[in-house]
């Protein structure tokens, strides 16, 4: 769960808990709980979605579900039209 710690992303995680699910925060913030798995990652450097995905894997074997919830862009467009620069 990208954006994780707090607000959004936090009550997104809450319910896949709630729903038996094991969510991961991703976020450059310590969550708000300590209930979940957190990675500090930056989601605008490569070398830290690396660092997340590797730490996921190493830990649960492999990753079911991405949420992509931080929103830090000054894109406008479709998401499919990103790349690593923006």
């Amino acid at each position: 769960m990208t954006g994780g710690a707090n607000r959004i992303g936090l009550a997104i995680a809450q319910e896949f808990a709630a729903e038996g699910a094991t969510p991961v925060i991703a976020d450059l913030k310590t969550p708000a709980e300590e209930n979940f798995f957190f990675v500090e990652t930056n989601v605008t450097q490569p070398a830290s979605l690396t660092n997340l995905v590797d730490q996921v894997v190493a830990k649960y074997g492999h990753i079911d579900v991405l949420v992509a919830n931080a929103g830090i862009t000054e894109h406008k467009g479709p998401v499919f039209q990103l790349d690593e620069e923006n």
